[in-house]
Formats: structure tokens, sequence, C-alpha cells
């Protein structure tokens, strides 16, 4: 992928690529940023492209969650589910999270994330 990426003459499409590539989902860190500076390209701007295009990603699943979650009750309804029944793995998410909340989400996150990468 850097030999890809290298043959582009302007730093400018290199930018454009990453930006695009930061936007996906759990690629900014792993991916996006080493790649860049792999490119010669500048650490600091790589690292400032990267964090804009996740927060584009953040930004647009803020803007659209209610939309997501009408469309997942409609699907349920159409299906023939009662309204406000959850399934056993959702009503056991819920449990957990009303248990432990986001201070548990905040601790294990960085735990899931490191043993993601040592599969």
């Amino acid at each position: 992928m850097v030999e890809w990426g290298s043959q582009f003459d302007a730093a400018g499409w290199q930018y454009l690529i990453l930006f695009v590539l930061a936007a996906l989902p759990w690629l900014d860190v792993f991916l996006v940023v080493p790649l860049g500076i792999a490119w010669g390209l500048s650490a600091i701007i790589v690292g400032i492209i990267g964090f804009v295009g996740n927060l584009l990603t953040v930004v647009a699943l803020c803007m659209f969650s209610r939309q997501l979650a009408a469309w997942r009750e409609r699907r349920r309804i159409a299906k023939g589910k009662a309204r406000g029944t959850l399934s056993k793995r959702e009503a056991r998410a819920k449990r957990l999270w009303e248990r432990y909340g986001l201070p548990a989400l905040a601790f294990l996150a960085p735990v899931a994330v490191a043993y993601m990468n040592w599969i």
C-alpha cells in the first residue's frame, strides 16, 4: 500500500486518500497515521487529517442515530415483534449497561483493542 500511495506526485491526493481512509472506523491509529508517515508526509498534518476523518464518522453517526433507531423499530414491527421487546442478547447488554455504564466501557475499550491486536 505504501508503493501505491507513493505513485501520486501531488501530496494533496495522498492527504485526500488518508482522509477517506480515516473516515472508516478503526483505521486511523492502525493504518492511516503510519501509512501517511511512511509516504513521507508531515506527521502533524497526518494526525490532524486522521482526527478530522474519524470525527466526520462520529458526527455522521450522531446525526443519523435517531433515523437508525426508527428504522430498527420499523423492522422489528414488520417482523411481528411487539414494541419494546428485547432479544436475549439485547436484554443482557441493557442489564450490563445499566449496572456498569460508561466507566466499565471506558476501562474495557483499551483492553478489547489490545486483545484484538494480540490475536
